[in-house]
């Protein structure tokens, strides 16, 4: 199953039970971690950047069983979609780069470089806009 798919599907069933949402995103982290570790240049920086979405993702996972919310917002959904979206755009980039031979990775390091950089901060930017709606 593709990771959008399981995205779609996780979103579906969060919606009917936030213990399914957590389970979803839990095994995005872990595909994300495994993406990550079998990049071969930067694979520091895609491991970082993997650990990152765990954390961030238990964050999430402990601050919604804290506050026990069974009604999600409108606003905190749409903040949630796009954190997804940036879950999914992680994957495909790290599983890009995973696919590259070790040449081609060695070719395209700076350019592996920005892209886990930005990949970093969209993850930031999201998690800030998903705790803004959160608290709201």
């Amino acid at each position: 199953m593709s990771l959008s798919l399981g995205l779609a599907i996780a979103s579906s069933a969060g919606d009917i039970a936030g213990q399914e949402l957590t389970r979803s995103l839990t095994g995005i982290a872990e595909i994300i971690l495994s993406a990550a570790e079998d990049i071969h240049i930067h694979k520091p920086a895609a491991t970082a950047l993997a650990h990152r979405v765990k954390e961030t993702i238990n964050v999430i996972v402990d601050a919604q069983t804290e506050s026990g919310h069974t009604i999600i917002s409108p606003e905190w959904k749409a903040a949630l979609d796009d954190f997804k979206s940036v879950l999914i755009d992680i994957h495909h980039a790290l599983d890009e780069i995973r696919q590259q031979s070790y040449l081609a990775q060695i070719i395209h390091r700076t350019r592996i470089a920005t892209g886990i950089e930005d990949l970093s901060q969209r993850l930031k930017d999201a998690f800030a806009v998903l705790k803004v709606t959160f608290e709201v």
